[in-house]
């Protein structure tokens, strides 16, 4: 398409040329050569507006996938910190909830028991066992998580959470292999977890993203 609007662009036109038909006499408004220099006006014409649609068009497209790879570039992922085994669980449809407001989890003697995450004002489905004490923290208006750190072994042993607020929230014994997560860029939080469970959590995702931009009552 684009050979074909610059050979039309480009394609002369010659005032000199005799038309076929056509006198040195006749006058020019009734000459062929004059009728095809309107014809040829008006493909020019509809070549250029051609070309300026398809200019429009390679922008639009062009800014769409500069939005794209703007939002892919705030997006990343931390783990999976844990052990093998368990069913696999993704709380990605609850982001469009809302930001991460509350997170419960239950606990026993030794690990991680079970997750259950509000986002804006929706709590995930439940996952892990039912052992264990079940513990609850709510965020203030506003407060995200930054940073998630932990030990694993077979299973997860210990989660702690740090909020952009300054708060520390730990939950879980001090024990096994530790690791430590944040955000790959700048001005994101942890926007949901991934992982697998059953009678116990195996293993965590940390998923990061912006905050929500429509969240004004989160």
């Amino acid at each position: 398409m684009c050979q074909q609007l610059f050979d039309c662009l480009t394609a002369p036109l010659e005032p000199g040329a005799k038309a076929p038909g056509g006198t040195r006499d006749s006058p020019p408004w009734l000459s062929l050569q004059h009728l095809e220099r309107g014809a040829n006006t008006q493909m020019l014409h509809k070549c250029v507006d051609a070309r300026m649609l398809t200019i429009a068009l390679l922008a639009l497209l062009c800014a769409s996938a500069s939005a794209s790879a703007i939002q892919a570039r705030s997006s990343s992922y931390n783990g999976e910190y844990g052990g093998g085994g368990g069913q696999r669980f993704s709380h990605s449809g609850y982001q469009l909830e809302g930001p991460i407001t509350a997170i419960r989890i239950r606990v026993n003697s030794y690990y991680i028991v079970g997750l259950q995450v509000r986002y804006g004002k929706v709590w995930s489905d439940y996952v892990g066992g039912t052992q264990g004490d079940l513990e609850e923290i709510i965020l203030h208006p506003g407060e995200s998580v930054i940073q998630v750190s932990g030990k694993y072994k077979y299973y997860v042993r210990q989660l702690v959470f740090v909020t952009d607020k300054g708060r520390y929230l730990p939950f879980g014994k001090n024990k096994g292999t530790s690791f430590n997560a944040v955000p790959l860029y700048p001005h994101t939080v942890l926007r949901f977890f991934s992982g697998r469970a059953g009678s116990l959590i195996n293993a965590i995702g940390l998923h990061w993203d912006v905050y929500p931009s429509d969240c004004g009552s989160c």
